[in-house]
């Protein structure tokens, strides 16, 4: 054999593609012949999976398109004709394969790199309980920087509890890739323990310690002096504003009550005087 880099023995290195020539020479002398073949060396397809692409794992399935059509996929979590399915791949990095055979029956073959994202974690906080007071109160989650959704509640998490009653609040988080997720939360609203530090009154300012009691119990007092657990020292003149406090948070009441501290009578008994017995 020869002709185009052909092995004498008629092996031929198929690397370039084109049409070639191949003589064929058989005997000596006068009784030598030749034959002449022509191989066409056809190219292999151009075929292409696409660029490399992300997706949630809760995307559901997505259809990977490659280049010619009517080709096969193969791979992780994907079929034949490219129905990929992120929650069936998992988290992390998988490489799918587009292959295409042509009419001449070359075939070639792609690859793309499909990532599969997790879902981001999401935390809505403890389920609370508020009281029916007015004021926003602001609810935290993790990560910062989501949406609130429910009754009540703005979108940046200020809840007011107006109304009694059970309120479920969403917190919706979307992250850098793309990924979202959601917690909720429940609210519950009572109305609230009213604090009561009873009727004023009056005291005359020799009256010494004296107990101020207010309901429910286990509230402090502050005010003037007053010992957080309701006891004052009564020891001058005057009208005095003592204030009860009970709850905490949001459910955190308080009442006033007064008490005027009177001073003590001028008294005299009059002058010094002698009698005869």
């Amino acid at each position: 054999w020869s002709g185009n880099g052909i092995n004498p023995n008629g092996t031929y290195n198929v690397n370039i593609d084109g049409s070639f020539d191949f003589t064929y020479t058989f005997g000596t002398g006068n009784c030598l012949t030749t034959d002449l073949v022509n191989i066409i060396v056809n190219p292999l397809p151009n075929v292409s999976a696409g660029n490399d692409q992300a997706f949630c794992i809760d995307a559901g399935i997505q259809n990977l398109s490659g280049l010619p059509t009517n080709g096969t996929w193969s791979g992780n979590a994907v079929s034949i004709n490219g129905d990929f399915d992120p929650a069936s791949a998992g988290v992390g990095t998988h490489t799918v394969y587009y292959s295409f055979v042509d009419a001449n029956t070359c075939e070639n073959i792609d690859s793309a790199i499909i990532t599969v994202n997790p879902l981001p974690v999401v935390n809505a906080g403890n389920d609370t309980t508020l009281c029916n007071q007015p004021g926003n109160v602001n609810l935290l989650a993790s990560p910062p920087n989501g949406t609130w959704s429910g009754l009540h509640i703005s979108s940046s998490g200020d809840f007011n509890p107006s109304g009694i009653g059970v309120f479920e609040n969403i917190y919706t988080f979307t992250d850098l890739n793309g990924c979202v997720n959601s917690d909720s939360m429940t609210v519950t609203v009572i109305n609230p323990t009213n604090a009561d530090a009873g009727v004023d009154f009056e005291v005359c300012v020799d009256t010494g310690a004296i107990l101020l009691t207010g309901s429910p119990a286990n509230g402090s007092w502050s005010g003037n002096g007053i010992n957080p657990n309701g006891t004052y020292n009564v020891n001058i003149d005057g009208s005095f504003d003592f204030t009860y406090t009970f709850g905490t948070g949001n459910c955190l009441t308080t009442d006033l009550v007064n008490i005027i501290v009177n001073p003590l009578p001028t008294v005299s008994a009059g002058n010094d005087q002698n009698f005869c017995i």
